[in-house]
């Protein structure tokens, strides 16, 4: 297996298993370098903690578009080659993260699903918690592959968008309260809207 069909495998295996399901696959951090059709993501020169505030417009089942704003951690780029969700990473091939995903699911589910889920693929969930307007968020970490995903499902009105972002590596694992803190800031930080 070459080590992007492993950095695929490991990020599907990642964020399948805690999280609902995408509008079609979600954005690989392996997929290619160019940008999304009919969509923006390029850094804006706003910032915070997080690193630069990123806007885009993601184009759902049914033709519409949602814009959304994130902060994204400092250094990542649009690795997207899609217009149904964005991919941002360090470089396409990147597989230790952060790699963020953002989608919309054809299927939003509640936490407690997802946690069942999880459960059941071999995620130990360390962090849980409902959000405003219906939304949630967890923490996860992976053992067998040496990695922490946080997924949130954030809602507005009827509309959900889905982030799912992960890190990997021993080090990771070891000190999961520093990754969990980056990836959490991150997908709070995910708003719909103008």
């Amino acid at each position: 297996m070459t080590k992007r069909a492993l950095a695929l495998a490991l990020a599907s295996t990642l964020l399948f298993a805690c999280g609902g399901r995408s509008s079609g696959d979600a954005p690989s951090p392996s997929g290619s370098a160019k940008p999304a059709a009919k969509a923006t993501g390029a850094p804006a020169a706003k910032q915070d903690a997080s690193g630069p505030v990123t806007s885009g417009k993601i184009k759902t089942p049914k033709g519409a578009t949602v814009p959304f704003t994130i902060a994204l951690p400092a250094g990542l780029k649009n690795v997207s080659d899609r217009a149904d969700g964005f991919a941002y990473a360090k470089s396409a091939s990147d597989d230790k993260g952060p790699v963020v995903k953002l989608f919309v699911p054809t299927d939003p589910e509640s936490l407690e699903v997802t946690l069942g889920k999880a459960a059941k693929e071999g995620f130990t969930v360390l962090r849980k918690e409902k959000l405003d307007g219906g939304g949630w968020i967890i923490a996860c970490r992976f053992d067998k592959e040496k990695g922490i995903v946080v997924v949130a499902d954030v809602v507005s009105g009827p509309t959900t968008l889905e982030c799912r972002a992960f890190m990997k590596g021993p080090d990771v694992v070891a000190k999961p309260d520093d990754a969990i803190a980056i990836l959490d800031r991150t997908c709070r930080s995910l708003t719909i809207g103008k």
